[in-house]
C-alpha cells in the first residue's frame, strides 16, 4: 500500500515529477528515452509497427505509468492483473499486423 499511496501522491502533483511543456515537450527526456529506443529497435527489426518513436514514446510512458498509477491507486488493482492489463493492451497495439499468406 506504500507504492500505491507514493505513486497516487506522484500522480497528483500536478506533473511537477514529470510534466513538461513548451516547445521541447517532445523532447524524450530520461523518464521515456528507453520507450524510445525499444520502438526504434522493434521498428528497424520488424517486430513493432514503424512509428514515430519520439511521440510515441511519450505517450507510452504516459499509459503505461499513469494508467497503472491510476487503476492501483484510485481502483485497488492488485499489481500483478494491472500490469498484465496493461502490457497486454500496449503490446497489442504496438505489433506489426501478421502478413497475410498468399493463397
Amino acid at each position: 500500500m506504500i507504492i500505491s499511496s507514493l505513486l497516487a501522491g506522484m500522480f497528483l502533483a500536478h506533473g511537477e515529477v514529470f510534466h513538461q511543456t513548451g516547445p521541447d515537450a517532445l523532447v524524450v527526456d530520461a523518464f521515456a528515452e528507453p520507450f524510445e529506443r525499444l520502438l526504434r529497435d522493434g521498428a528497424n527489426d520488424g517486430t513493432l509497427r514503424d512509428l514515430s518513436p519520439t511521440i510515441t514514446a511519450t505517450v507510452l510512458f504516459n499509459v503505461v505509468g499513469w494508467g497503472y498509477i491510476h487503476l492501483r491507486a484510485s481502483h485497488h488493482w492488485k499489481p500483478g492483473p494491472t500490469r498484465d492489463a496493461i502490457i497486454d493492451l500496449v503490446m497489442a497495439g504496438l505489433q506489426q499486423a501478421p502478413v497475410p499468406e498468399e493463397a
